[in-house]
């Protein structure tokens, strides 16, 4: 039970985490379209989300 507690705590963390990391570098690509750092980080946050087709789009976009 203390390890399953754990999990769930370390999951909520981690997605609080890429939550705050996600609107960080959403502010820097909006002041900087060519931000490689934060494009490319966006799209690694969604897709270790899951959201695959967002997050292929996004690292698609290194090949501008």
């Amino acid at each position: 039970m203390r390890q399953r507690i754990r999990s769930y705590a370390t999951s909520a963390y981690c997605e609080t985490i890429l939550d705050a990391a996600e609107r960080l570098y959403w502010q820097a690509v909006a002041l900087d379209p060519d931000n490689r750092n934060g494009n490319w980080n966006l799209a690694i946050i969604w897709l270790l989300r899951g959201e695959f087709e967002r997050g292929w789009q996004q690292f698609e976009w290194r090949k501008k």
